[in-house]
């Protein structure tokens, strides 16, 4: 017998159109991730503080001041809900300037800490733009520590009767690190398109009654739009 002719689909059902998933009405736009890359850009201020109390009338003062932190995150996902991963943090902490450590004398301390750890982040729920999360890690870090400092002027070290700029700490330690974060994570996107809001319905990209698409069609112009992203 002859092959019978496939019907010929209608305008708004070619395969243009076709070729895109269409999401279920209760779940994600997109397909989960199984892998995630974040880089973290900012800064960090030190809680700790240093002391040269052991010194002769030594004082403590801030162990540094604000400065740049960066951080690299890389997560692969088991489940929907389940990332597992490595964090790397860098942090410069700032000079901090004071005259509490020496009597008599102008300090400056400052340094750097480094953090690497194993993460495991578990999102509460897999739907929807904004998710609340929670990170647990376990790894190593560095952490150094710089103290110079240079007689006030009028005085002088004791030793040699000099005024120069000595470096009394330069040090490092190593130590176990963790991590217990609760946070809320979100991603949007610009997506430019011109599709109307007909072929966005279609698409799964917009949810509404039929007549409502038409309509809004026939009152907008095809433009940019703002659609957002899950993660």
């Amino acid at each position: 017998a002859a092959p019978t002719p496939a019907p010929v689909p209608a305008q708004d059902e070619r395969p243009i159109l076709r070729r895109y998933p269409v999401a279920p009405a209760d779940g994600p736009l997109f397909e989960a991730r199984q892998q995630m890359l974040s880089i973290d850009l900012g800064s960090a201020a030190p809680l700790s503080g240093v002391s040269l109390n052991g010194s002769a009338g030594g004082g403590s003062a801030n162990n540094g001041d604000v400065g740049p932190a960066v951080g690299l995150q890389y997560l692969y996902f088991a489940s929907p809900r389940l990332g597992l991963g490595l964090e790397f943090d860098y942090y410069a902490r700032g000079t901090s300037d004071t005259p509490d450590l020496l009597p008599s004398a102008e300090s400056h301390v400052f340094g750097d800490a480094t953090l690497l750890i194993g993460v495991a982040k578990f999102s509460l729920t897999d739907r929807g733009s904004v998710r609340p999360f929670v990170l647990l890690g376990a790894g190593g870090y560095r952490a150094s520590t710089v103290v110079d400092a240079e007689p006030q002027p009028g005085s002088s070290w004791s030793d040699t009767n000099t005024d120069e700029t000595r470096r009394l700490v330069d040090g490092s330690a190593y130590g176990v690190a963790g991590t217990v974060r609760l946070g809320i994570g979100a991603l949007a996107a610009w997506y430019s398109s011109s599709a109307t809001m007909t072929q966005l319905g279609r698409l799964g990209l917009v949810s509404a009654p039929q007549g409502d698409l038409e309509l809004a069609d026939s009152l907008i112009a095809p433009r940019p739009l703002w659609l957002a992203d899950f993660f």
